[in-house]
């Protein structure tokens, strides 16, 4: 299991070539293969790490009358996209 050292949230961020290689390092120490920039998931390890996350969150807005709770009994159909 791999641990976020508090303290790093109040340093300034890093370049984001440094950033990178911060979270190749992080996958390269949890089993990853990590060749270049692409990272191989063992199938176990993504159903470990989604074991891991809430089951209920809220997502707040800037505006709290569009604040939204999910899980637990409420569905929310939103779609996904990876931004490209």
């Amino acid at each position: 299991m791999i641990e976020l050292d508090p303290d790093l949230r109040h340093q300034p961020p890093p370049a984001p070539l440094d950033r990178l290689k911060r979270v190749l390092d992080l996958f390269r120490a949890a089993g990853c293969e990590v060749s270049d920039a692409l990272v191989r998931f063992d199938p176990d390890f993504l159903v470990e790490q989604a074991a891991r996350a809430a089951r209920e969150f809220d997502m707040r807005a800037r505006n709290p009358a569009y604040d939204l709770h999910i899980g637990g009994e409420q569905m929310i159909f939103a779609p996904t996209t990876s931004g490209a």
